[in-house]
């Protein structure tokens, strides 16, 4: 199982209507293998909160995605620029309401923080609730959002995980 080396959580302190979960580990392979990995247990709602222990006893489920139902087709594959470039294509999108300025907020604490700790990557792997097939959604309504990044450095792997639920 993976245990992070490093962790930091945020939520608005005023309306708690979105979050963000930044974990980091060692890498342990040099060839990393995406689904190998969350079959691991590299994506581990415990990491992100507490409240899910009671329903991810088997450690197959994200939030509402069905871990064991994702495929690496799910993931895009990007670097950085591109990285930034769906974020952009994400928050485009209708329906944000009030939680849009507090995700761009969480997601630029997110670069600070990397930058300050040097997590330097080129390697991203992006998931988004809202684009996956509807198979692998175990409960649609469970989360407003849910977007994973898994970041690949040559040493370490970081997951930062956005959502509201």
């Amino acid at each position: 199982m993976y245990l992070p080396n490093k962790h930091l959580w945020s939520a608005d302190d005023k309306t708690y209507i979105g979050f963000m979960c930044i974990n980091v580990y060692e890498k342990k392979e040099t060839d990393f293998d995406l689904i190998r990995e969350i079959q691991n247990g590299l994506l581990n709602a415990n990491h992100f909160q507490d409240l899910l222990e009671e329903q991810n006893s088997t450690g197959s489920i994200y939030g509402s995605i069905d871990l064991s139902k994702l495929k690496e087709t799910d993931f895009s594959y990007v670097d950085t620029a591109e990285l930034e470039k769906l974020f952009v294509k994400l928050w485009s999108e209708d329906g944000w309401g009030d939680d849009l300025p507090i995700f761009q907020k969480n997601f630029l604490k997110t670069k600070e923080w990397f930058d300050s700790i040097k997590f330097k990557s080129e390697k991203h792997f992006f998931l988004n609730k809202g684009w996956l097939n509807k198979d692998v959604i175990i409960d649609p309504d469970f989360f407003g959002y849910l977007t994973v990044v898994i970041s690949i450095s040559d040493d370490q792997i970081g997951i930062t995980t956005f959502g509201m639920d």
